[in-house]
Parts: C-alpha cells; sequence; structure tokens
C-alpha cells in the first residue's frame, strides 16, 4: 500500500508539471542574498519575473542569469547579487565605488584600474573607517614589466621669410602653428610599487 501511495504521489507530481508547462507557467527559485523564494509563474523572461514579484534591481547589482534571459524550464534559478561599497587604492590614488563582485580583480577593474601580470593585490584596513564604515580597502601592489602608452606634444617650428613688398619695420603671420600629438609606448618596470625603471620602447 505504502509502494503504491508512492506512485500515486509521483504521477501526481508529473501530471501537474506537464499542465503547467502546458500553460506556459513554470516553478522559478531566486535567491536574493540570504532570501530564497520559490514561485510558479508565467512571465517569459527573469527581468519580467523579478518585475512582477515587485524585486527591484539596481544598477550596480548583478542578475545570473541575465534579465532578458528567457525562461523555458522547471528548476529554473535566479540569483541576485547585491552591490556593497568598496575602496580600491593605486599609490596614492583612492576610489569609492559600489561594486557586487568580491572578486579583488574585478573590483579593481570596475574601478577603471588596469591590474597586470605581476601585481598583487591585498585587503588592508581603511584608516578612514570612520567616515566611510567600510572596514577594508583593495590595494594595488605593482611588481614586473607593465607596457603604457602616453601623448606628448610635438612643439611647431617658426620659420622667418624675407618679404621685400612689405614695408619695412612691418611682418604678418602667413599661417598659425599647431603643437603637435605623438604616442609614445614605454615599459615601466615596478618592485613593490615602487618605480624602477622607465624606457622607450
Amino acid at each position: 500500500q505504502w509502494c503504491n501511495q508512492i506512485r500515486f504521489y509521483i504521477l501526481y507530481f508529473f501530471t501537474v508539471l506537464i499542465k503547467s508547462n502546458k500553460k506556459g507557467t513554470y516553478f522559478v527559485t531566486i535567491f536574493d542574498e540570504s532570501k530564497k523564494l520559490t514561485v510558479k509563474t508565467a512571465p517569459k523572461t527573469v527581468g519580467e519575473v523579478l518585475a512582477k514579484l515587485g524585486i527591484t534591481i539596481n544598477q550596480t547589482d548583478s542578475v545570473e542569469p541575465g534579465l532578458g534571459t528567457v525562461i523555458n524550464s522547471d528548476h529554473f534559478f535566479i540569483n541576485i547579487y547585491r552591490s556593497h561599497p568598496a575602496i580600491v587604492k593605486d599609490g596614492s590614488k583612492e576610489k569609492y565605488i559600489m561594486t557586487s563582485s568580491y572578486n579583488p580583480k574585478t573590483i579593481m577593474e570596475e574601478a577603471g584600474i588596469t591590474v597586470y601580470g605581476g601585481d598583487d593585490i591585498n585587503l588592508i584596513p581603511n584608516s578612514k573607517f570612520l567616515e566611510t564604515g567600510i572596514a577594508n580597502a583593495y590595494e594595488i601592489v605593482r611588481n614586473g614589466s607593465h607596457i603604457i602608452t602616453i601623448e606628448e606634444e610635438i612643439d611647431f617650428n617658426e620659420q622667418t621669410i624675407k618679404d621685400y613688398s612689405m614695408d619695412y619695420g612691418t611682418s604678418e603671420v602667413r599661417r598659425l602653428g599647431e603643437v603637435g600629438r605623438k604616442t609614445v609606448t614605454i615599459e615601466v618596470k615596478y618592485k613593490d610599487n615602487v618605480e624602477i625603471s622607465r624606457e622607450i620602447i
């Protein structure tokens, strides 16, 4: 009798599952930090489901899969990663950002800081904790060779042309000069965040 009951519930479950799929509704589980919610829903995309449930996604939050992903199966999972404040340091430069990542390299790149091979990223105590409420900061320590490009100005040359058709003691500018620009590629070498050499290549 117990086996018959188990068979009944299994058949019932698959019957409900098939009917729900025929109607275009699916079971979706949403993980929002420590909260978990499972719903049976008809909207077609991740974004539509979250909007219907009134779940707000901020610009710096991340959602996996993306908001435009089509929901086409049961046991569909949506993960929401909420953004948090972070401080990044690159030498004397310091920047405050909102990020949903906890990967140091990703956080640096989101702050617009290029991470080269050989660089180290350390989590250090934030000296401005009382001001910011952020306990730690991400500090990048430069090591190894880095290839950078910079733009330099090129001064224009002046040329004086004698024109005997002009009155004595007068002059005129025939064409204004313009400052040019050129791109220079430089190899910079660091050791423990200290630049030890710089060479044009």
